[in-house]
């Protein structure tokens, strides 16, 4: 896929920017599909407000949050603040299906890091955009499952599961790299490293 492809696949990253951006750059990576928009920001409002910002624009383009990487000297996950969590245990029944009437649901990965200037705040704002996963495969594959099949898929997000409920996959595919059904899983949702992502797809028939 060309740079001109991926941008295009990724057009919607276009958001609208506060007047005093600086310096915005857009990216593509074509080895993993994502497409990045980077810009500095002067802001009065602290970075977690600018986060809340991007946040709800995101949200009414019908994208899923993944985490929130840093802001300022500390880093936390966006699921350590009881935003949406797309590895929440009850993914396969409720979350995915909220999401059925999209073919394709896209990602975004928003990382901002803030530098004291004055009584402003500067904050670098990165902004990728990658494919999640399409909603349709996700819902086909736990209804072609049997019961026992669904609970026990169930039963491994949330064996693998932190407190927060982000599911560990590299864990997963370390102690079960042959189950098939955690495999085909993993594949849809796309979710994991480099690592994991080569091991499910050597895999998977």
């Amino acid at each position: 896929m060309t740079p001109d492809e991926i941008h295009a696949k990724y057009h919607s990253i276009e958001l609208p920017l506060p007047y005093n951006t600086t310096d915005v750059v857009v990216s593509s990576d074509e080895k993993i599909q994502t497409k990045s928009k980077e810009f500095s920001l002067i802001t009065d409002d602290i970075c977690n407000d600018v986060v809340q910002f991007y946040d709800g624009i995101m949200s009414e383009q019908h994208y899923v949050e993944y985490f929130v990487d840093t802001i300022g000297t500390g880093e936390w996950n966006v699921n350590g603040i009881k935003r949406k969590n797309i590895f929440h245990n009850d993914l396969p029944a409720k979350y995915v299906k909220s999401w059925a009437d999209k073919e394709k649901t896209l990602r975004f990965l928003l990382s901002i890091s803030a530098f004291p200037k004055n009584e402003k705040t500067l904050c670098k704002v990165i902004i990728s955009v990658s494919n999640f996963f399409s909603a349709s495969q996700i819902i086909d594959f736990f209804d072609q499952l049997s019961d026992n099949e669904r609970k026990y898929i169930n039963s491994l997000i949330e064996k693998y599961s932190a407190k927060d409920g982000e599911m560990n996959i590299e864990r997963a595919l370390r102690e079960n790299g042959d189950d098939k059904l955690l495999l085909e899983f993993v594949r849809l949702l796309g979710q994991v490293q480099k690592m994991g992502v080569e091991h499910a797809e050597a895999n998977v028939e």
